[in-house]
């Protein structure tokens, strides 16, 4: 296995800086298969259903109520 260079890394460590950046507000978008296939979304729907979680229950309901 190769040591890493010393110098080299010593001059990569001078060019790391720190920043701090302010969030004035997050943009989100729901993607949940809408543009699939109804055969691939209700199959997703009934793997999200035998996956059993309360998180994939959630899911799956959500993407229920957007093919309605």
């Amino acid at each position: 296995m190769l040591s890493p260079d010393t110098d080299f890394i010593e001059k990569l460590m001078g060019g790391i800086v720190g920043f701090d950046v302010q969030i004035d507000r997050l943009e989100g978008k729901w993607k949940l298969s809408q543009n699939h296939p109804a055969e691939r979304r209700e199959k997703v729907i009934r793997g999200l259903l035998v996956a059993g979680s309360h998180e994939s229950s959630q899911v799956a309901s959500l993407m229920t109520e957007i093919k309605e």
